[in-house]
């Protein structure tokens, strides 16, 4: 599949909420996703391919230091790096924007997330137990910290 990443407009929105309540058992609102779409801090990015959205990232930049608050794929499209090439268009955009940390939280049971955050230099440094709802479950707190130069930069 040939995937585009760009940055998210408006009229991206209605596909991006239904994404979220297809793959999400709490899903962001639609308002809260359309906040920050328009947040000159956050930088929120789609991967488009096949005529739709594949995906989204969405990256909360507190220089040096960034929050990655959300990559999401569509289930069909899973397996084909579509969320790789969007984490490495948000380390791409963090870089240009100074960021030196970049911190996230993922669910225990995320395997796949958890081995392509491993893959791309994040390391666990912390646990918050019963951290999610629906279900219940841990979260595993990670972080990315160095050059953005280097593939894998935690020191």
């Amino acid at each position: 599949m040939t995937i585009q990443i760009k940055p998210a407009e408006p009229r991206h929105l209605s596909e991006i909420v239904g994404l979220e309540h297809e793959i999400f058992p709490d899903p962001w609102s639609a308002a809260l996703l359309e906040r920050r779409l328009h947040d000159s801090a956050t930088r929120f990015l789609v991967a488009e391919g096949e005529g739709a959205i594949q995906g989204y990232g969405i990256l909360q930049l507190l220089p040096p230091e960034a929050e990655l608050f959300n990559i999401a794929v569509n289930p069909t499209a899973r397996r084909q790096g579509v969320g790789k090439c969007l984490l490495e268009a948000l380390l791409e955009t963090a870089k240009a924007e100074g960021v030196t940390a970049i911190h996230l939280e993922v669910r225990a049971s995320n395997i796949g997330a958890l081995a392509l955050y491993n893959r791309l230099g994040f390391r666990q440094i912390g646990l918050r137990k019963k951290y999610y709802d629906n279900p219940c479950e841990d979260a595993v707190l990670m972080c990315r910290k160095g050059s953005l130069d280097e593939k894998t930069f935690y020191r």
